[in-house]
């Protein structure tokens, strides 16, 4: 405020008020709305809000990637004509790795965004690389098959460094006869998913053993004989009968081999076992002594 005197010609003085005014007058800023970062899609849809202050409107909004050309974005709902609005810019085949994208908004009043916005975007479309083990061959223990182990598979990543696997079969898993296949499968942050696979094989190749029942005394002539058999043992089919072959032919004095062979479900023959039967005549054998 003021109160200057000014005179005119004829001396006649007069004084008058003035007002300055000062106008503080904020620029337009945006903001990008939150995207998934790292991300799998390398055409991506960017979006934000671009905000106006003073009362003015949205003119424009500009990006540029990777300090490139600078371009304009497209109002969400067609026009750029209010004191906020949604912006948004399509992107095609970005490359693999990190980019930078930038926004720049003009009011109605051709007042420019004094600081751009930032956007950091990392564009990852490979998926980890999964290490498995080579396929396994296990000997079964059990009916059930065999414990297995081995080294948990691993995945890397090009930008997480290392990511988990989850398969549907775990080290230290009991795995049954026959061929079992390990699904395995990693994610990454991205969403890029890589999956492998190995197969464990559970065989049964241990022949039985064969244990002879009992002990079979000398038979006195025609007196009968009891066969008593010999029983296999094998680690998948338990025990069963061993089959005897040979006979003794108690009405004639000598001596008598009964072999016993087995084999087992997966055609794993035992070691052959014998027994030695004798027949004697004690009698006649008394008298020989005496006379």
């Amino acid at each position: 405020f003021g109160d200057p005197l000014t005179e005119d010609a004829s001396g006649v003085t007069t004084s008058f008020n003035q007002i300055v005014l000062l106008v503080n007058y904020s620029p337009p800023t945006s903001s990008f709305d939150t995207i998934d970062n790292p991300t799998n899609d390398n055409t991506p849809t960017i979006t934000g809000t671009a905000t106006s202050n003073g009362g003015a409107t949205i003119k424009a909004v500009k990006y540029r990637a990777d300090t490139g050309l600078w371009k304009l974005t497209s109002a969400s709902d067609g026009f750029f004509d209010s004191a906020s609005e949604l912006f948004n810019f399509s992107l095609s085949a970005l490359t693999e790795g990190d980019h930078v994208f930038e926004t720049s908004v003009t009011d109605s009043l051709d007042t420019i965004q004094t600081e751009t916005v930032s956007l950091n975007l990392a564009v990852d479309t490979t998926a980890p690389a999964i290490t498995v083990p080579a396929d396994i061959t296990a000997e079964a223990s059990s009916s059930l098959g065999a414990t297995v182990t081995y080294t948990s598979p691993t995945a890397t990543d090009t930008q997480d460094g290392s990511d988990a696997v989850s398969c549907n079969r775990n080290s230290g898993d009991t795995f049954s006869l026959g061929l079992t296949t390990v699904n395995c499968s990693s994610t990454d942050t991205a969403g890029n998913t890589a999956n492998k696979t190995f197969k464990v094989s559970v065989q049964d190749t241990t022949k039985p053993v064969i244990t002879l029942n009992g002990v079979v005394a000398d038979i006195e002539i025609n007196h009968a004989y009891t066969e008593l058999g010999a029983t296999a043992t094998d680690a998948v089919d338990v025990s069963f009968a061993a089959t005897p072959t040979g006979s003794v032919d108690t009405a004639t004095v000598g001596s008598y081999i009964i072999t016993y062979n087995a084999v087992d479900a997966h055609g794993n023959h035992a070691t052959a076992v014998t027994r030695t039967v004798n027949v004697v005549d004690s009698i006649a054998k008394a008298f020989a002594i005496i006379s």
